[in-house]
């Protein structure tokens, strides 16, 4: 009996995940792997089946899941050659197995290439989705750090400004005595001008 190779990896967003906790508990229970993907430093577990990525790590992560899953890809096809080959050799050995043979080297060539085509697409998809995904989440979090950072900037701004604002008003309370009794006496003036023309 041949032992399965276990190629199961847990990438947990380390930024939005609430249940980071139970993830670390379960993995480490059943021994999986766990990639703890973060924009910026995070505590996890020190054990050595969690390991904390980011930046260009997440990058080579990625290219070493597509190198392995590609050679995995490779099999099925690999298998349909060399069927083929015994196939071919059988062949020369009866004409009558010729026959059966080469229907079933074909078979197997095509099967297996169908195989590896649609696993290719398969993956390709569940990449594709679990990348929009990622960029939808990403965009939303930029937005929201910049709604946050320009709703900070205003704060910042109306605070620089109140104690402007407080000594205008003080000001104006100051002047606007004064600014009063200059309009009564222009209204007097006028009136002085009138008699006096």
């Amino acid at each position: 009996m041949t032992a399965v190779l276990n190629t199961t990896r847990i990438y947990v967003d380390a930024d939005a995940c609430p249940v980071k906790d139970e993830i670390y508990r379960v993995a480490i229970r059943h021994g999986l792997p766990v990639s703890v993907v973060a924009g910026q430093f995070i505590r996890v577990p020190q054990d050595p089946l969690i390991e904390r990525v980011a930046g260009k790590s997440v990058e080579e992560q990625l290219a070493q899941l597509f190198r392995e899953t590609s050679a995995r890809l490779r099999l099925p096809a690999g298998i349909a050659v060399a069927s083929g080959i015994v196939a071919a050799i059988a062949a020369m050995g009866s004409a009558a197995v010729a026959d059966v043979t080469g229907v079933l080297a074909a078979s197997a060539a095509a099967a297996g290439t169908l195989v590896a085509i649609m696993q290719r697409r398969k993956i390709l998809r569940a990449y594709a989705e679990e990348m929009e995904s990622k960029r939808s989440e990403l965009v939303k979090t930029i937005e929201l750090q910049l709604g946050q950072a320009i709703e900070l900037f205003y704060t910042e701004v109306a605070a620089a400004f109140q104690p402007l604002a407080a000594f205008c008003l003080t000001q104006r309370r100051i002047y606007e005595p004064l600014l009063q009794r200059a309009e009564e006496l222009q209204g007097i003036f006028a009136g002085l001008k009138s008699r006096l023309a």
